[in-house]
């Protein structure tokens, strides 16, 4: 009945559909309906797919955000291939535009269908009964731990990018043809590059330890071919796609080192110890009490493969005892499993952070493109592929021993329970997506806009030409790296949906390595108006800024230009505000100066400053005792190594009352890559110095007052008792060489102003911050 390949394949089809069916028929039947996340960065790659689509003149950049330098839409995450393919039809169809969101969902959906069909393809090869090869690519496809991106990380959610690229390299070993599959390897490569960069470095690396593994398994092939096909299947994609972006990418001083390299990285029990139910919670607490999962390294292979690794394990120990050290690196396996199985074991080692974390850093600096891949968690894909493919096979070795032994009881329990427990384990996963996917209108189909948002839309259109940008509140500009704000899930959404509608451009920003300047001049907007403000020279005109206020708490500074500006329209939800050019870069230093010279007189004397209130203290450090090369103000400066904990004040009581609050501020020196990539935490412990505990940890790159190269650290403390004693600290990355320097350290009540009148020089501060400079 099974036996024509044909109807195996289409026997597959039937099945995984079913499955998808089951889970997914509301999003199948009306894909245009459904938003399948509607916060962070799953919104984010909705919005800049379709708005490439609708509103992008070029097929290159993305205009409407980080604004007045729109993107490149390669770094946005936003599909580049798939959206230019419907920007292009959507000229001559509507359907394009009009469906975009749509196709998006079914083609990540139905990827699924892809992925069980190039499993099959592979599967086939190993020569097992029909009915092992289809349950096989079913159970595989349908514990894929992809379908977790689907919430989030859409488009990294297309299973099949891997069985297809496995694929096409089996091709090219079984084909005479072998250039002519090395093209097919390499176009194949560099689409997936335009769905998202990631899966062209996961399919190199893939390739690149396949051929090591193969020459050294065969030492006979012959290096002149080898290396031909290596540098086309391997070199060749990832210099296509980096020439790509040299000729289309016109920002600079993007991040060589983005965060994460040390961090988002697979772990053993990220692979080998399931998450959900039935298992996960039982078998965490017995074996990882106090791990938390990373994320961004799940690659967990079931339960019928984890008994198969430690089988295989305790073979490879049997093996070096016995001296068959052949039998370990070149096993008894088919050509598809002998190489792919090692080459899949060294990149998750990779993907864990081996060698790397071993001790030896230094191999990322001698190689700096390592550092590109600041999420190798994603890289334990391959092998979640090959060595279940290669499980089943070994189930499938243990079924027909038994079953020649005659104990065919014993031989069917094997595939049964295999099976059995893949699909008990996949059911969990595929229930809380489908739940999740199901609760998201598509705010990119008007009738699915809510009321308050068609209402915020037609008044944008009415008065956008009045004015040059949006600016959301609380505002958000993620991916430099350094210079950064965290978005609300309510402030992103509402932008962006807004920004669709209207055409019109947001100064906020949210994609993968945001060149490091355009970052910081945009943050710099922020800062007080008699600042020097870089990114004035680089906006067209000097029409208003339009305030989005989606009514969500905001930090000192936003507050701050908040209540600058002058509301024009509101409802329920939002409110929009009219921000004048001029009180944004128009310099107020003389009536500062003037309100000073009124006010003087009556200010308070305290230690040497001038207060608005009597102070119950002034906590003060101009670090001019430390000499230093690098100052903000005076002659020293405070230094340390990132790479240690280095105390800005020393343990102490300063006199702070646990009824007060107060305000922490210093200047921090934000020159440089990776330079506000540290962190800050004020220690609180007892009367007598213990009890100790952090409550307060934030970074210098979260700052929106900058001055020039110098950053206004700021936040708020309140103590719990009066006799406590602080502690305040500084520390970064382990493994980094750079130094830190910090200014001007203060806590003073946040209640009380305070002024001081700078020696030999015509400049006052308040609150450390000079307000007489232009």
């Amino acid at each position: 009945m099974l036996k024509s390949k044909f109807t195996q394949l289409l026997v597959v089809i039937i099945l995984i559909t079913g499955w998808l069916f089951y889970f997914y028929h509301d999003l199948i039947l009306s894909p245009n309906n459904y938003l399948t996340a509607d916060w962070g960065d799953g919104v984010k790659a909705y919005a800049v797919f379709i708005g490439h689509i609708k509103n992008d003149s070029t097929y290159t950049n993305y205009q409407n955000m980080n604004y007045p330098y729109g993107q490149t839409h390669i770094f946005t995450d936003g599909q580049t291939g798939i959206a230019n393919t419907f920007k292009f039809f959507a000229n001559y169809s509507s359907f394009f535009l009009d469906n975009a969101i749509g196709l998006y969902n079914l083609l990540m959906i139905f990827s699924y269908v892809g992925c069980a069909i190039f499993l099959f393809l592979i599967i086939k090869r190993l020569n097992m009964p029909p009915l092992f090869t289809i349950l096989g690519s079913i159970c595989i496809t349908v514990l894929s731990p992809q379908i977790f991106r689907i919430t989030g990380h859409l488009t990294l959610s297309y299973v099949v990018f891997f069985p297809l690229s496995w694929w096409l390299l089996i091709k090219f070993t079984e084909n005479k043809k072998k250039i002519l599959y090395s093209i097919f390897i390499i176009l194949n490569s560099v689409f997936w590059f335009f769905v998202h960069p990631y899966y062209v470095m996961i399919i190199s690396i893939f390739y690149a330890s396949w051929w090591l593994i193969s020459v050294l398994q065969d030492k006979n092939q012959r290096i002149k071919s080898n290396l031909l096909h290596f540098l086309l299947q391997v070199i060749v994609p990832l210099a296509i796609t980096r020439l790509y972006v040299l000729a289309v990418d016109t920002h600079t001083f993007r991040s060589e080192s983005p965060w994460g390299f040390w961090e988002s990285y697979a772990r053993w029990d990220t692979v080998f110890m399931p998450s959900h139910a039935p298992f996960g919670a039982i078998l965490k607490s017995i074996l990882f009490p106090l791990s938390d999962q990373n994320w961004e390294g799940r690659a967990y292979i079931g339960l019928p493969s984890v008994i198969i690794a430690g089988f295989s394990i305790f073979k490879i120990v049997r093996y070096l005892f016995r001296k068959k050290y052949c039998l370990v690196f070149k096993p008894a396996l088919p050509n598809i499993l002998r190489v792919s199985v090692w080459a899949s074991f060294f990149v998750l080692l990779f993907s864990m952070c081996y060698p790397f974390q071993l001790g030896m850093p230094f191999l990322v600096d001698w190689m700096p493109v390592l550092k590109q891949f600041r999420s190798l968690g994603r890289f334990a894909w391959v092998f979640y592929y090959v060595f279940t493919v290669y499980s089943l096979y070994v189930m499938y070795l243990t079924y027909r021993y038994f079953k020649l032994k005659d104990y065919r009881a014993l031989a069917f329990c094997f595939p049964l329970l295999f099976f059995f427990f893949y699909l008990l384990e996949s059911k969990p996963h595929h229930e809380e997506v489908s739940k999740q996917i199901h609760g998201g209108s598509n705010y990119f189909n008007l009738t699915s806009v809510a009321n308050d948002y068609l209402e915020i839309i037609q008044k944008v259109n009415l008065i956008k030409k009045e004015y040059q940008c949006i600016i959301p509140l609380p505002f958000y500009h993620v991916g430099s790296e350094n210079f950064s704000k965290e978005f609300t899930n309510k402030s992103l959404l509402s932008s962006l949906v807004i920004s669709f509608w209207t055409n019109f451009p947001l100064l906020a920003s949210s994609s993968a390595r945001s060149p490091i300047v355009e970052a910081k001049n945009i943050l710099q907007i922020f800062s007080p108006s008699y600042f020097r403000k870089e990114i004035e020279k680089d906006l067209p005109n000097k029409k208003p800024f339009l305030i989005l206020y989606s009514k969500e708490s905001l930090n000192k500074t936003e507050e701050e230009w908040l209540l600058t500006s002058k509301s024009i329209f509101e409802n329920k939800s939002f409110e929009l505000l009219k921000l004048n050019y001029e009180d944004v870069f128009k310099s107020n230093t003389k009536q500062l100066v003037a309100q000073f010279k009124n006010e003087k007189d009556s200010l308070i004397v305290f230690d040497k400053f001038l207060c608005t209130s009597m102070p119950d203290t002034i906590v003060y450090k101009n670090y001019d005792n430390i000499v230093s090369p690098i100052t903000f103000r005076g002659n020293g400066c405070w230094s340390g190594q990132k790479k240690e904990i280095n105390i800005l004040l020393e343990k102490g009581k300063y006199n702070l009352k646990n009824n007060q609050d107060y305000l922490l501020s210093f200047w921090y020196y934000n020159k440089d890559e990776l330079r506000t990539q540290a962190y800050c935490a004020i220690e609180e412990c007892d009367s007598e110095g213990n009890n100790a505990k952090w409550d307060i940890i934030f970074t210098p790159g979260e700052s929106m007052i900058i001055d020039g190269d110098w950053s206004l650290i700021e936040k708020k403390i309140r103590l719990k008792n009066n006799d406590e004693q602080i502690t305040i600290f500084l520390y970064g990355e382990n493994d980094s060489n750079q130094e830190m320097f910090v200014d001007d350290l203060m806590i003073r009540p946040l209640n009380v102003n305070v002024y001081k009148e700078l020696t030999n020089t015509n400049k006052i501060f308040k609150n450390t911050i000079e307000i007489f400079r232009r």
